[in-house]
């Protein structure tokens, strides 16, 4: 069933917490023979502040995304990756923060053996029940364009996500008759037709829909892509989506959530103020220049501001010729004119401190479209449909395209990550905000 992929997290999360807890009770039954009251008051408060974080830990590492739901290699490593992780974060909250009156040495130990063991076969039995109890969807694709491709080819590739292609008429309804489309739902056993807007949009292929088997479903191209992929693929957009699905430019403005995000962001100021202020000193002894990056971006409704940054590139135009950022440039991974220090400022967006001046000045927020260049974004507008609606909200941060597909370094690097920028756009919501905050901590962590 379906209902347990979409569900995967809150359950996943509530049979770890089960696990959690009853593996403390086990380890506390082994050590002491029985469940004294005083013994578990000692150690229900600091095992929940556990239980947080490793439900964070592994929330974080992607324990409750789709691709986990596959027990493989992948899986393996992973998990064992987060339960070392969630162990060393155990030890120093007991050991470096001496709040709880407790420092277990043996009971940890148990108590992370039982966990591993009870919470692997937890996962186990939930991707085997996931990969028997689900029907697959039989699909039939008709038409075939990239967007076709590239979809039939992850669901051949995940099958645990409850697809199976039975049939794909690349050709689209060219000499088929209604007869001829029923007969093939029929031998496939098809419930769930996949097909691109202009064809269903076609007269003469609504009239065949007329006449399909009762129970058959038919969904856009778009829609099953979205669903898939979490992003939206612009070469299937049509002029009415946008005014379907794009939000109004009022709700950026949200007196409660803008007051927020400038006390928080006040906040954040404050407490890097003193790595900041060692940044700040290190580049200039570092290589020859200011501290402070200002360049102009593209924000809110295509208003152009002044973005703070640490300088991370060398200012010596002999090195680095568009110092004056005015050639249409992207950073490359080996990109010579970072700077020593950029090279460890740039990963863990150490760089992007100062943008906190930015969000207190309304130009950004914390979650949002990456502002981009006025030099490029001119090149882009012209080369990529619908660019520029990724100004309908205020620039981020971090945002949805950036922790799923990273800095972009080409055309076609923008036209990909336009993709998840409209996705964010259509589903803005504070559980996308937060699952992004999340994954950026990952990034940044890993």
């Amino acid at each position: 069933m379906r209902f347990l992929v979409k569900t995967r997290a809150p359950l996943l999360i509530l049979g770890d917490l089960i696990i959690f807890y009853g593996a403390l009770l086990l380890t506390l039954l082994i050590r002491y023979q029985e469940l004294d009251p005083d013994t578990l008051t000692l150690h229900l408060p600091p095992f929940t502040i556990l239980a947080v974080i490793w439900i964070l830990t592994f929330f974080i590492g992607g324990l409750y995304e789709i691709k986990s739901l596959r027990t493989n290699d992948h899986f393996y490593n992973r998990f064992l990756a987060l339960i070392g992780i969630a162990t060393l974060l155990s030890i120093v909250v007991f050991y470096f923060v001496p709040l709880f009156g407790i420092t277990p040495k043996r009971n940890l130990l148990i108590f992370v053996g039982l966990f591993t063991v009870l919470d692997y076969f937890w996962r186990i039995i939930f991707n085997g029940i996931v990969s028997i109890a689900q029907p697959k969807t039989k699909v039939l694709f008709i038409g075939s364009n990239h967007s076709i491709e590239e979809l039939t080819a992850h669901l051949k590739e995940n099958s645990h996500l409850g697809y199976e292609i039975s049939f794909w008429m690349r050709d689209g309804l060219q000499n088929k008759t209604a007869a001829d489309l029923k007969d093939l739902i029929e031998a496939g056993h098809i419930n769930l037709i996949v097909i691109p807007a202009h064809i269903k949009m076609d007269g003469r292929s609504a009239k065949m829909y007329r006449n399909l088997p009762p129970g058959i479903k038919i969904i856009d191209l778009a829609d099953l892509y979205e669903a898939i992929f979490q992003k939206v693929s612009v070469a299937e957009l049509e002029e009415s989506w946008f005014l379907n699905h794009l939000p109004s430019q009022h709700q950026d403005a949200h007196i409660l959530g803008r007051s927020l995000e400038v006390i928080l962001a006040l906040i954040l100021l404050l407490l890097t103020l003193p790595l900041s202020l060692l940044i700040a000193l290190l580049i200039p002894i570092t290589s020859r220049g200011p501290a402070f990056y200002i360049q102009a971006r593209i924000g809110l409704n295509g208003k152009s501001f002044e973005l703070y940054k640490f300088r991370t590139m060398s200012n010596d135009k002999a090195k680095n010729p568009d110092a004056d950022s005015s050639s249409p440039t992207w950073p490359t991974d080996n990109d010579g004119r970072v700077t020593l220090l950029g090279r460890l400022l740039r990963p863990t967006h150490l760089d992007e401190l100062p943008q906190f001046f930015n969000i207190i000045k309304g130009d950004m927020s914390f979650i949002g479209p990456r502002p981009g260049r006025p030099v490029l974004d001119k090149l882009l507008e012209d080369k990529i449909p619908y660019y520029t609606l990724r100004y309908l909200v205020r620039p981020g941060l971090s945002g949805w395209a950036q922790i799923n597909y990273g800095y972009g370094a080409s055309v076609e690097d923008e036209y990909q990550k336009l993709h998840y920028d409209l996705y964010y756009l259509k589903n803005r919501s504070a559980w996308l905000n937060s699952i992004i905050f999340f994954k950026t901590l990952k990034k940044i962590i890993t």
